[in-house]
């Protein structure tokens, strides 16, 4: 966590088994992040990932006694997370970055796809990005900043099996 406001153009893996502190690590790394200026993505595959680490993030910044400014766009239905505030659409995300009024902005994947979205994050903070699919990936922007990945323990998948070989 101390070395995520260093060099650009890096991308910081954090893994390991469930229970070992990514959430809380990726969450010191984010509020170290704004602390030190950056503005900062965050994206998953879900709105529960990214609540989760937001959770973390903002537990983090109160521990400390700071602020975070940061936005949520989810649909009504995902869980409010204490202190981020939830939109419904990319306006209103483009509207708070224009206004210079949030540090961090947490989306899926499709949020950051638009072209206005390419270049006003100083960081990418991928969560569970083990299960983020490659098109969620790609989507996240054509010019991505520096990223931070914590990724889950990689999970089993089903194997193509190659036919037996039968004899003519």
């Amino acid at each position: 966590a101390r070395r995520a406001p260093g060099p650009a153009n890096r991308t910081w893996p954090i893994q390991g088994p469930p229970g070992t502190g990514k959430t809380d690590a990726g969450a010191r790394m984010v509020r170290d992040l704004v602390r030190a200026g950056k503005r900062v993505a965050v994206t998953a595959q879900s709105h529960k990932t990214i609540s989760n680490l937001l959770e973390a993030v903002m537990t983090a910044v109160t521990e400390e006694g700071g602020r975070i400014r940061a936005l949520q766009k989810a649909d009504a239905d995902v869980n409010q997370v204490e202190g981020v505030t939830r939109v419904a659409g990319n306006a209103d995300v483009e509207g708070a970055l224009a206004a210079g009024t949030v540090d961090v902005v947490a989306g899926t994947g499709w949020l950051f796809a638009p072209p206005e979205f390419d270049h006003p994050f100083d960081v990418l903070f991928v969560a569970a990005a083990s299960q983020l699919s490659p098109a969620n990936a790609v989507a996240t922007g054509t010019r991505p900043p520096p990223r931070a990945l914590r990724a889950h323990p990689p999970q089993p998948t089903p194997q193509a099996q190659r036919p037996p070989h039968r004899a003519s």
